[in-house]
């Protein structure tokens, strides 16, 4: 376990010195202020403590170069999501109907072996819009949504989660695990499905 949290660390430091966007984003005072910086190709990530000791809500946004439909065939492909989940070895669908199941076998930041995610998801194809929640993880609690909205010429995709591990961390590693973690998802994400 100390093998695995130290690298994280190094990684994470690695990752500040050279200057990568991890921590969270300043909202801007304006809709268009953040246009301008979403057109500029870039995830804008805000996060926000819940309370004291029960963790944070956070929320990624970026643009795709991709009609909302293709968003939405990348996104409701559980089978797909160790394409641009990090550290997800394999994802597997297990049910299909009112709600979906999805295991999610997670290399985990918090031990040196891995993990199976089980989580319960919801989808409103009318909407555009895909809830999930934890059934089973080490986690306290995890919860929240993928959105995709047309957005000009582009589709605008939305990821917020809402997580509990459990025990409190100083806010810097809290915006240094949520900053590297959605930020990666959403650039990776927007990656697979402009190449669909």
């Amino acid at each position: 376990m100390v093998r695995t949290v130290s690298s994280t660390l190094l990684a994470l430091v690695f990752l500040t010195v050279c200057g990568c966007r991890i921590l969270p984003d300043t909202r801007p005072e304006t809709a268009e202020e953040e246009r301008a910086l979403l057109e500029d190709d870039q995830v804008l990530l805000y996060t926000e403590k819940i309370a004291a000791g029960q963790g944070r809500d956070a929320t990624a946004i970026t643009l795709v170069n991709a009609r909302p439909e293709a968003a939405w065939k990348v996104l409701t492909d559980y089978n797909g999501y160790d394409r641009f989940f990090p550290r997800t070895e394999r994802s597997l669908e297990l049910l299909r109907d009112e709600e979906v199941l999805v295991f999610l076998h997670v290399d985990s930041v918090m031990s040196s072996q891995p993990e199976w995610l089980l989580l319960s998801l919801t989808e409103d194809a009318d909407a555009y819009t895909i809830r999930f929640e934890q059934i089973q993880g080490k986690a306290r609690s995890l919860a929240g949504s993928w959105t995709i909205e047309q957005y000009a010429e582009w589709t605008k995709l939305t990821f917020h989660t809402r997580l509990d591990l459990g025990f409190d961390m100083p806010d810097f590693f809290w915006d240094l695990m949520q900053g590297w973690l959605l930020r990666s998802v959403l650039s990776d994400a927007r990656e697979v499905i402009e190449d669909e």
